[in-house]
């Protein structure tokens, strides 16, 4: 009697191990989530890249939606990095099909910014002196008969990378900004000299942050610095109402996180831009039927009013120095010499009877 106890005892005690066992392999996926910290980021294309490529055991069913999927096997690989707490390859297969691929990115985008109650903030690491800086190059100015965009070069300078994968943020004034028009357009030269796919995200919460991410899918880096892309903008043509004078509009990229393809990070420091934009607290008016014509211009501009009489014009350059002042007598059109004027974007301030009326040409050599 007190054998066949033990016996059962015993059998018990393997039936609830392996309960166990199979209670704590069951996981979940929300599609999308792919480093399983609680939210869709640009983070999760990194990983994509990593993973990209693979195939394991699809999910029960083809589901993307935003809700807690069973993950009914696991697949044969982890993502490197986190052994602790392993993330499996199951989790880049975001739309369940078993094919972990561009399709997946469709997911992220689909349920990106979503969260599925506590979510552990993505972690960047801070960088050092003599480490690469994700920086903004030149800056090129737009300017048409119905905007001005302002286009920034985004760079990796001051030290050559092992690259597979980079995500970073940039912060903007909204103030400033036409909604919707950020945006970012990728420059593959020395990321993709093998022409490669490439993952590529771009994304504005509308609150002033645009998240980009950009990755490689062959499972092998690159070595190399300059440009990644452009990001661009358009700033609000009614600018000049908004704030007086001269106010300062700033740029700044953070968060970042640069791979390789074990997805080990480089540190990487930010970097800032400040743009001066020229604005006027007088007594501004919106009159469309003063037109400035040809534009952009070489030696002259053409100056014509329907409705009211220009007094005087004054010209300024990008940082609201006046270049020269033109005097009319009280006419409904001059033209206007544009003495040594070097190529570039420029102002003129139209001084009527009524009021001030801006705005912008761009002085061409050819």
């Amino acid at each position: 009697m007190f054998s066949t106890k033990i016996h059962i005892q015993s059998l018990l005690f393997i039936a609830l191990v392996f309960c166990n066992v199979e209670v704590q392999s069951q996981q979940f996926v929300w599609p999308g989530d792919i480093n399983d910290n609680g939210k869709t980021t640009n983070v999760d294309v990194l990983y994509l890249g990593v993973g990209f490529g693979t195939t394991g055991p699809a999910r029960d069913s083809i589901n993307s939606s935003w809700s807690e999927q069973t993950i009914p096997s696991l697949w044969n690989q982890d993502f490197p990095g986190n052994p602790v707490m392993p993330i499996n390859y199951a989790y880049a297969d975001c739309n369940g099909d078993g094919f972990i691929d561009q399709d997946d990115l469709l997911v992220i985008q689909q349920n990106y910014g979503l969260e599925n109650g506590g979510v552990i903030p993505d972690d960047f690491i801070l960088a050092g002196i003599g480490e690469p800086i994700l920086s903004f190059g030149p800056v090129d100015t737009i300017i048409t008969a119905q905007n001005t965009q302002l286009v920034f070069n985004i760079e990796v300078a001051d030290a050559a990378v092992d690259f597979y994968g980079i995500a970073f943020s940039i912060e903007y004034d909204t103030a400033f900004v036409v909604a919707g028009t950020p945006a970012f357009t990728t420059n593959p030269q020395w990321i993709n000299p093998d022409q490669v796919q490439l993952l590529e995200l771009g994304r504005d919460n509308g609150f002033g942050t645009y998240d980009v991410a950009i990755c490689r899918t062959n499972q092998s880096p690159v070595s190399g610095m300059g440009g990644i892309g452009t990001f661009s903008l358009i700033i609000e043509d009614n600018l000049i109402d908004i704030v007086a004078p001269g106010p300062d509009f700033k740029l700044n990229i953070k968060d970042i996180r640069l791979i390789d393809e074990e997805l080990n990070t480089t540190p990487v420091n930010g970097d800032s831009v400040l743009i001066d934009l020229i604005t006027f607290s007088e007594n501004i008016i919106k009159d469309k039927n003063i037109k400035v014509f040809p534009n952009p211009a070489k030696d002259y501009l053409h100056l014509e009013s329907k409705d009211l009489k220009v007094e005087q014009i004054e010209c300024y350059n990008s940082l609201g120095q006046v270049l020269f002042s033109h005097r009319t007598i009280y006419d409904y059109s001059t033209r206007i010499p544009l003495p040594d004027l070097v190529a570039g974007a420029y102002v003129l301030k139209i001084y009527t009877e009524e009021g001030i009326v801006v705005r912008q040409f761009v002085k061409n050599d050819f």
